[in-house]
């Protein structure tokens, strides 16, 4: 088994320069858990950057982004 247990979360609107929008939060706990992380606030972005802090196993996961127009 392998999972992600923490990550950092950063956003960019022209890839040079990056905000950290979440920083240290936990992830994974298991394989089959699904888990949910939010902004606080909206963001504005081109490009997001998830960064794996730790991990179980190996550094594996799926993300997804949902935006709004």
């Amino acid at each position: 088994p392998q999972w992600v247990t923490r990550i950092k979360v950063e956003t960019s609107v022209d890839g040079s320069s990056w905000d950290i929008v979440l920083n240290d939060v936990p992830s994974n706990t298991d394989t089959t858990t699904q888990v949910t992380n939010e902004f606080s606030q909206l963001v504005n972005a081109r490009y997001v950057r998830i960064t794996v802090l730790e991990y179980f196993g190996h550094p594996s996961m799926r993300a997804a982004v949902i935006g709004y127009p």
